[in-house]
Parts: C-alpha cells; structure tokens; sequence
C-alpha cells in the first residue's frame, strides 16, 4: 500500500492536495496490484473524495451464497444506488450444507462405532447452528432421503420465494454485465453465534 500511496503523492503537486485529484486518477492509483481488498476498504473510509474511486473497485464484483449475511448484503448494495452503479459482476459461491450435514458424519466416517454419544450430540449442535446460517438449503447426496422431502419442499419455498426478487434486484444494477458461478474459498471464515468461526472447508 505505501507504494501505491506515493504514487498518489507524485502525481498530486505540491499545492494540490491528493483529495482534489480527478477520480479517474484516483481509481488508476487504487487499482495498483500493491492494495489488496483491505487496503480498498480502508480508503473508502478515508474521505469522501476517495470513498467514490474505491467504491468503484471495491463493488465491481459483489457475492451471494446460501448464507443469509451474502443475501443480506447483497440486497443492501442492490438498494443503495450509489453502490449499484459500480457493480460489473455478481458471483454466485457454493458451498455444500444440506439440514443434517454434521448429524450425518459419525455414521459416515470410519470406525463410526467409535463415536460416543457426547460426539454425536455436539454433531448435532452444530447442526442446529448451522441452520441459523443458510437461507437456502442444498439436498444431501450421501443421504438423499435423510430427511425425506421436507428439505425439498423447504429448499423449493426459499427459492420460489427469492427468485421473483431476485430478478427484480438485477433491474437495480444498470452496469451489470457477468455472472458467475464457483466454490466459496475453502478458507473463508463463517461466523455464527459462536466465539470460534468456521472455515467454509468444514462443509
């Protein structure tokens, strides 16, 4: 970042502050390989001048997954038009949970007449926290009739019920010109309430 920085010093002269450069000059220096998302996060929060050059950048590709924080969020940006103006993408992250993926691995995993009883409530457990997490449930594939069609119905509502917006929030974003699809990165940090997260790897 302190590259990229005297880069912006250099080519603000020394009767210019950096804050009256063009934006378009601004958003080349943000785009510099040295800043990192971080870095862009925290000049949005630097000043106003800065904060629309990377908003620029830091909007172009948003995301949405099972995870109600990605939903919700997503909705936010779509609804606030100084953000939608800068998203060029959105991306779609995958991850695997279904109702009763944790409950599921002790009889999966071998030596699973290993696992006691303790084991197999804290699997459950997290079962129930994880539900706390996803808006959209997938269907289990080892077990396909682990819980018989209510996951279905269940998974078949929560779509029903997002598509219609969906669609309606992508008439919100005027630049949008990709989306994508592909596995949310494995260590990816997903919080709930709990004091230890977990990485999305786990699922």
């Amino acid at each position: 970042m302190d590259q990229a920085l005297r880069k912006l010093s250099l080519t603000a002269s020394p009767k210019t502050p950096i804050t009256s450069l063009p934006e378009f000059l601004l958003r080349i220096v943000f785009e510099d390989d040295a800043l990192d998302l971080e870095d862009i996060t925290a000049l949005r929060l630097t000043c106003h001048a800065f904060a629309r050059a990377a908003n620029s950048i830091f909007f172009r590709r948003i995301y949405i997954s099972q995870l109600y924080h990605d939903r919700d969020i997503f909705i936010t940006i779509c609804n606030s038009p100084h953000l939608a103006q800068n998203v060029y993408e959105i991306e779609w992250q995958e991850i695997s949970w279904f109702p009763g993926y944790f409950a599921q691995l002790p009889d999966l995993s071998h030596g699973k007449e290993e696992h006691d009883t303790e084991f197999r409530n804290m699997m459950e457990t997290l079962d129930l926290l994880a539900d706390q997490l996803f808006w959209l449930p997938a269907l289990s594939i080892a077990q396909p009739n682990l819980n018989g069609d209510t996951d279905s119905i269940r998974r078949d509502k929560a779509i029903t019920e997002f598509l219609g917006e969906f669609y309606e929030f992508l008439q919100l974003l005027p630049n949008l010109c990709t989306v994508i699809s592909q596995a949310m990165p494995a260590d990816r940090l997903l919080y709930w309430y709990s004091e230890n997260p977990f990485e999305a790897q786990v699922f």
